[in-house]
């Protein structure tokens, strides 16, 4: 929300041939805004999306917790859900798996290595 992903995509991303798949991932650092902002900001990147892409597929991410995720992240993940169900999106919701504390930093929040592996490993098994 806080950051402009809608502007990011315009400049960097869509003068580029489209893509089969967009994955597009988000939300963890939303929870401190309000659903009803995150909900509007997720449409909005939607729509930019497919207003240049509108073949492509677009699947959603919900916010990456490794370890015990905050209960404003599960409101983030409930919202973009929704917006994803609105939007004919395919929603995957990473804090539904079971990571292993070795996935996650001492800081509970950001990944190792082996966890950018899991992350990886878990994204394409999704998307197959």
């Amino acid at each position: 929300v806080g950051r402009a992903f809608q502007r990011s995509f315009e400049v960097e991303l869509s003068w580029r041939p489209p893509p089969d798949v967009l994955v597009i991932s988000g939300g963890h650092n939303d929870r401190r805004w309000r659903t009803g902002r995150v909900e509007r900001a997720a449409e909005r990147l939607l729509d930019v999306v497919r207003g240049h892409w509108p073949d492509t597929t677009i699947v959603m991410v919900g916010p990456i917790w490794l370890d015990t995720a905050p209960a404003k992240a599960y409101a983030v993940r409930d919202a973009l859900a929704q917006v994803a169900r609105r939007n004919n999106v395919t929603f995957l919701d990473p804090m539904a798996t079971r990571w292993p504390p070795e996935a996650v930093l001492p800081d509970g929040v950001h990944p190792t290595a082996a966890g950018h592996k899991r992350i990886a490993a878990w994204l394409a098994a999704q998307l197959v």
